[in-house]
C-alpha cells in the first residue's frame, strides 16, 4: 500500500497519544538512585536498543505506582510497553508524522513541556513562599476602585461656562443648569480603573487617580471638539491582603511561574545546543 493512502487510515491520534505517552514514561520518573549499566540491552526493535537503564526506569514507575514489590510480571509488562511504544514511535517517523501532522506533533511537545518539569521544585517551604509573597504582592493587591459622573460639552463657550457654575456651586446642579450638557452613560458605582478606562479613556483616569474625594477635573477636550468635565465621587485605593487569608492563591501563583521558568529555561537550554539559521527575509522591519 502506499505511504499516502496508508496516512490516510492512520489512527494518527492512537500515534499521537502513544509518542507523547513514549516521552511522559521519563517525565514522572526522574534520575534512578542507581548507577544503571547503559551497555546491557533489554531488547531491539529494528536494530533500536532499549537498554537495560531505560527498563530499569520503567520498573521503577511501577514500583512508585505499585508502593510494593515488582513481579516479573511487572518487569515483563514495562518491557513490553517499552518495545510498544518504540513500534509507535518509529512508525510515525516512516510516515513522516512528525513534519506532516499537527496533532502528533503537538502531542510531542506537550509531553516533551511535561519533561521540561519534572526537574522544578514542585513545593516550597513556607519561608520561601512568603518571601516570594513579599517580592510579588502586587500581583495580589486588589485594584482599587473609581466612582465618577462624566459630563460632556459640546463647545469651548460651554466649557467655560460649565467651569463657571461648578466653582460657585457645584456638579449636579452645573448639569442641571445646562441643558447642552449630557452625562456619560458610566455606572455609578465604584469600578476598577482599566474599566472607567473603556468609558473616559486613560488621560481622565490618570487625572482622577490623583484627586480626592468631591474633586472635579476638566475640561478635557476631545477629538470630536467636545470636553469632558469629570466629578470624583469615590476613590478606594489598592489594598494588599494578608498572606495567610490566600495562601493557596500565592502557591499557586508561585507554581504557574515556577513552571513557566522552567519551560523557558528548557526551551533557552535547546536552542543553545541547536544549530539554527534564520531567514530574516519573512520578517517585517
Amino acid at each position: 500500500m502506499a505511504r499516502t493512502a496508508e496516512k490516510n487510515t492512520w489512527n494518527v491520534a492512537g500515534v499521537g497519544a502513544a509518542v507523547a505517552l513514549a516521552v511522559a514514561v521519563w517525565q514522572g520518573l526522574g534520575a534512578p538512585t542507581y548507577q544503571a549499566n547503559t551497555s546491557m540491552i533489554a531488547a531491539q526493535v529494528n536494530d533500536v536498543d532499549i537498554t537495560m537503564a531505560e527498563l530499569e526506569l520503567a520498573i521503577e514507575a511501577i514500583r512508585r505506582d505499585k508502593h510494593g514489590a515488582v513481579t516479573h510480571e511487572d518487569r515483563k509488562r514495562a518491557l513490553d510497553t517499552l518495545i510498544k511504544e518504540e513500534l509507535l514511535v518509529q512508525r510515525a517517523v516512516e510516515l513522516g508524522l512528525f513534519e506532516t501532522d499537527r496533532g502528533v506533533r503537538k502531542a510531542s511537545v506537550d509531553a516533551m513541556l511535561q519533561f521540561a518539569l519534572t526537574r522544578m521544585e514542585q513545593s516550597p517551604s513556607e519561608d520561601q513562599l512568603r518571601a516570594w509573597f513579599e517580592d510579588h504582592a502586587g500581583l495580589f493587591a486588589k485594584a482599587g476602585r473609581l466612582r465618577a459622573s462624566v459630563a460632556r460639552v459640546p463647545t469651548d463657550e460651554d466649557a467655560a461656562q460649565f467651569a463657571q457654575i461648578i466653582t460657585a456651586s457645584d456638579f449636579p446642579t452645573a448639569v442641571r443648569q445646562m441643558p447642552t450638557v449630557t452625562l456619560l452613560p458610566v455606572p455609578d458605582i465604584a469600578i476598577p480603573p482599566a474599566k472607567m478606562r473603556d468609558y473616559i479613556g486613560p488621560e481622565m483616569v490618570s487625572r482622577l487617580a490623583t484627586l480626592q474625594d468631591g474633586d472635579i477635573a476638566g475640561p478635557f477636550p476631545q477629538t470630536d471638539g467636545t470636553f469632558l468635565f469629570a466629578w470624583l465621587k469615590q476613590r478606594t485605593t489598592a489594598q494588599r491582603p494578608e498572606f495567610d487569608a490566600i495562601r493557596d492563591t500565592v502557591e499557586a501563583e508561585w507554581l504557574r511561574s515556577v513552571r513557566e521558568k522552567a519551560v523557558d529555561d528548557y526551551i533557552a537550554m535547546l536552542w543553545r545546543q541547536a544549530d539554527i539559521d534564520l531567514n530574516a527575509g519573512p520578517l517585517p522591519q
